[in-house]
């Protein structure tokens, strides 16, 4: 019976059993109206609000592979594409063999169509280059940030950037993004420079009075 659920249905438990987890975690989860959004969950943080894609996965042997493609809304219907940081802050994953969630950050995997996540070290004996399921467990991820929010941050060693990492991430990259240009100039300049916030100040000659009130696209 479990291999002829459709996919809507294994998304749909994922994204129920994602919301769970993180709600048991004390994170406030909440969901968007539109059907056509490129995340499922909106997670409300004490770092803010951050856009989560829910994505189920199966386990073989020793991996949990997962699928990172989507499907966004097109002229045409249905276009199959990936995710990036534009569009979401980090994909959340559940696998069902397990009764798991994990954290994926979208600062390493965007751009990326599938990732495995290691239960168990390769028969190979291959050590580099490895995704391990346990470094991005959802508990974990939030018992870091609780770490840093009391101000004893913990080290990762050689380990990969943790889950924790996109809260903070997403959120300055947000903060830039807006605070680049003043809000009557954000839709119509791509970038402000100096001389569009500067005081209109005399010419040193003398003569009338000159200033730039026009952003000055970056080149």
């Amino acid at each position: 019976m479990t291999s002829s659920r459709t996919t809507n249905h294994k998304g749909n438990v994922a994204e129920l059993a994602i919301a769970a987890a993180a709600t048991k975690l004390g994170i406030d989860v909440s969901k968007p109206l539109g059907e056509h959004t490129r995340y499922d969950l909106i997670f409300a943080t004490e770092a803010g609000l951050f856009r989560i894609q829910c994505k189920w996965a199966p386990r073989r042997d020793a991996v949990i592979p997962v699928n990172l493609s989507g499907y966004r809304w097109g002229p045409g219907g249905y276009i199959r594409s990936v995710y990036d940081k534009d569009e979401i802050d980090a994909i959340a994953v559940y696998c069902e063999a397990l009764d798991q969630c994990f954290l994926l950050p979208i600062e390493q995997f965007a751009g990326m169509r599938a990732v495995h996540l290691r239960l168990e070290p390769p028969r190979n004996g291959q050590v580099a280059q490895l995704n391990w399921a346990r470094e991005y467990t959802l508990s974990g991820a939030v018992a870091q940030l609780g770490e840093r929010r009391r101000g004893t941050p913990k080290g990762t060693g050689s380990s990969p950037v943790s889950s924790t990492t996109w809260l903070l991430a997403a959120r300055e990259r947000r903060l830039r993004r807006t605070s680049r240009c003043p809000p009557s100039l954000r839709r119509s300049a791509p970038r402000c420079s100096r001389r569009s916030r500067a005081r209109r100040q005399p010419p040193r000659g003398g003569g009338r009075r000159v200033a730039s009130l026009l952003p000055i696209a970056a080149s």
